[in-house]
């Protein structure tokens, strides 16, 4: 009797009873992760098929969602004709482990092919999932972001009742899924911003990573990756990215030879085995061919410049050990000189914060003219970043700044600039 209180009897998974009782244990210090699972479209294959099969059906998914729950150490339950439970109790609420959890299981059952011993053809399953950490009304809020899930045609929504969290939570989890639609459709597009010396004259182009999407009101829009690489980080995303933007620069270079370009690279792109691969063929292909190649890596400064091995091994396995070398954001980090010069960077782009007020900032003037100063009796280049208008640049002229970068001089775009 106490089995076939707390026990489906069609699945043999935990019930509805034992869900609640669950719940009630749950002490004001644990932090509950449930996700509110559905079939989509359960009832079709009930018209399609009968209730056998349908049942047939419902007891091949819960054995693998049992075992999906289990992998992950979630309890399952069926609590609904086609609704399950997956249920985590934990003392803290931790996102990396939930982005890693959704995803696993969503990898198992959105898209599941079930075969069933009365049918000669293998059904495929889609689910949708509401997901909810919280303590208070646990289902209200799971069936409301379920809901929010079917209607806006997404796999899964997120629903907290801190309202910080959910919005960081839904943001993140809302960018994980534009990431995904934009590697799944080649939709990471490089923008070109114009970069020149003081006669105006475009010298070279930086690269900038866009992603295209839609707004939601269905208009194409392009976006910067301030909204969405810090997410991809977390998510496990970057890496795909960086490798598609720098695959389409190195096309884009080798398309315009006559140009020049340059290009972010992390030290975790430098390190990065299918990313050394890509440029080191491309590199070797212009050798080859006896092509003009000048592409130009921009390190950030904030980032551990010190390890200067990193780099010269990355440029040593690609063939391109004399590679000019920009130093982004300079003056924004923790600057060690002799990290610089034993890097031998070819470049130092001053930071737009201190370029952006030097046509009325004082501070700003001085700390600009001692960064030239130091670059040059170096002979290191300085570039000028955030030149966003003429009385910026008339102010920086007479400090003997070498090149140029902003919208005064042109905003990014896809085209490149005649």
């Amino acid at each position: 009797l106490e089995e076939q209180r707390y026990s489906d009897p069609l699945t043999k998974l935990s019930n509805k009873n034992a869900l609640d009782l669950t719940l009630k244990g749950i002490s004001s210090d644990d932090v509950p992760a449930l996700f509110l699972i559905t079939i989509d479209q359960f009832k079709n294959y009930n018209k399609l098929y009968g209730m056998e099969i349908g049942n047939d059906i419902l007891k091949a998914f819960a054995d693998v969602l049992k075992e999906v729950a289990q992998s992950l150490f979630y309890s399952a339950f069926r609590i609904a004709t086609n609704e399950f439970v997956m249920l985590s109790i934990d003392q803290q609420l931790d996102p990396e482990k939930i982005y890693e959890d959704v995803q696993a299981t969503l990898e198992a059952l959105d898209g599941l092919e079930l075969k069933i011993d009365a049918l000669s053809e293998k059904i495929l399953i889609h689910i949708s999932m509401g997901v909810t950490f919280d303590q208070e009304n646990l289902f209200n809020k799971a069936f409301t972001a379920l809901d929010f899930a079917k209607q806006s045609g997404k796999s899964f929504v997120v629903y907290t009742s801190n309202l910080d969290e959910t919005e960081s939570l839904s943001n993140d989890f809302y960018w994980q899924d534009v990431i995904n639609d934009t590697l799944n459709q080649d939709n990471v597009v490089p923008f070109f911003q114009p970069i020149c010396n003081a006669d105006k004259r475009i010298v070279k182009y930086e690269a900038l990573i866009r992603i295209r999407t839609k707004d939601k009101c269905g208009v194409e829009q392009y976006v910067s990756p301030y909204y969405f690489l810090d997410i991809a980080r977390r998510t496990k995303q970057y890496d795909m990215l960086s490798f598609c933007m720098i695959e389409k620069v190195l096309e884009k270079a080798q398309a315009n030879l006559h140009l020049d370009f340059s290009i972010n690279f992390s030290f975790r792109d430098m390190l990065n085995k299918e990313i050394r691969d890509c440029v080191r063929a491309k590199i070797i292909d212009y050798q080859e061919k006896h092509q003009r190649f000048n592409l130009v890596f921009e390190v950030v400064e904030s980032e551990k410049i010190g390890d200067f091995n990193t780099i010269k091994h990355f440029l040593k396995y690609v063939k391109y050990e004399k590679a000019p070398i920009a130093i982004d954001d300079f003056g924004t980090g923790y600057s060690n000189f002799t990290n610089i010069m034993e890097m031998h960077p070819a470049y130092l782009k001053i930071d737009g914060s201190l370029i952006k007020n030097i046509d009325h900032d004082t501070q700003s003037f001085q700390l600009v003219k001692a960064i030239v100063s130091f670059a040059k009796a170096l002979q290191i280049k300085t570039i000028a970043e955030f030149v966003h208008n003429e009385a910026v640049f008339d102010t920086l002229i007479p400090l003997g700044i070498d090149e140029f970068q902003g919208y005064f001089i042109g905003k990014p775009q896809q085209e490149l600039l005649n």
